[in-house]
C-alpha cells in the first residue's frame, strides 16, 4: 500500500509539472498567475501604512551637521573631469534614429504590467507599425528640451514575501512606470553602452549586463586564484 501511494504521488506532480509545462508554453501569464498563487489572506495593512512605509523607506537619508567629518584626516575632494581623457561624447546627444527605437520595441515583454497611464507593453507591439515614428519624433524632442515629468511618475506595488501577511516588513515594493519611459530608457542604455564599450571605459572585472561576458567568469577566476593560493 505504502509503495502504491508514492507511485500515484510520484505520477500526480509529473501530471502538474507538465500542466504546469504547457501552460507556460500556452499562455505565459496564465502560468505565473498560477504559479505564484498564494493561500494568504487578506492583509490588514490600510493604504495609508502602506503609503508610509514607502515613503520613510525611500526617503533620501537626513543631513547631519557631522556628515563627511572625519577626525586626525584632510580630505580632498578629487574630480574626474568628463568626458575621460578628451573621448568625444558627441555621439550620446545626436538624435535617435530609426532603428534604435526599433531595435528598443524589440526587446519590449509583451506581457508585462502596464504603468499610471494604463498602456501595456503589448499594445505598443501590436501598433508598432504605426507608433514607431511618432514616437521617434517625441523621443528626440525630449532629448534635446528635457524629460516629460508624467513619464517619471510610477506605481508602486506590494509584494508578498512570505510571514506575517500584516507586517510591512514582509512586502517588497516594485515600481512600475510608463511603458513609453521604458522604450526611451532602453534607447539610452543601449547607446550608452555601445559607447562605452566603444572606448574601453568599461572595468576589467566588470561582467554583468555584458554582451559576451558571463559572472561565472569571474567566479572562475576566482576559484582559480583560491586553488593557486592554497596550494
Amino acid at each position: 500500500m505504502k509503495q502504491l501511494y508514492k507511485r500515484k504521488k510520484r505520477a500526480y506532480v509529473v501530471l502538474k509539472v507538465k500542466q504546469l509545462f504547457g501552460l507556460a508554453k500556452a499562455d505565459l501569464a496564465a502560468f505565473w498567475k498560477r504559479y505564484r498563487k498564494r493561500a494568504e489572506g487578506v492583509n490588514g495593512i490600510t493604504s495609508e501604512a502602506f503609503r508610509g512605509g514607502f515613503q520613510q523607506l525611500l526617503q533620501p537619508p537626513a543631513a547631519s551637521a557631522t556628515a563627511g567629518a572625519v577626525t586626525g584626516a584632510t580630505v580632498q575632494a578629487q574630480w574626474v573631469s568628463f568626458p575621460p581623457n578628451g573621448i568625444d561624447c558627441e555621439q550620446l546627444s545626436v538624435d535617435i534614429t530609426p532603428v534604435e527605437v526599433h531595435q528598443a520595441f524589440k526587446k519590449l515583454k509583451r506581457h508585462k504590467a502596464a504603468g499610471i497611464d494604463g498602456i501595456k507593453p503589448k499594445f505598443l507591439l501590436d501598433a508598432a507599425a504605426a507608433l514607431q515614428q511618432p514616437l521617434l519624433i517625441a523621443f528626440n524632442k525630449i532629448l534635446r528640451e528635457g524629460y516629460c515629468e508624467s513619464l517619471s511618475i510610477g506605481i508602486i506595488h506590494a509584494l508578498y514575501k512570505g510571514g506575517d501577511c500584516n507586517q510591512f516588513d514582509n512586502y517588497k515594493g516594485i515600481t512600475v512606470g510608463p511603458v513609453l519611459a521604458k522604450v526611451f530608457a532602453m534607447i539610452l542604455v543601449s547607446r550608452i553602452n555601445q559607447w562605452a564599450e566603444t572606448n574601453d571605459l568599461r572595468a576589467k572585472g566588470h561582467a554583468s549586463f555584458r554582451k559576451d561576458f558571463r559572472t561565472t567568469d569571474n567566479l572562475f577566476i576566482l576559484r582559480t586564484l583560491t586553488e593557486q593560493a592554497r596550494f
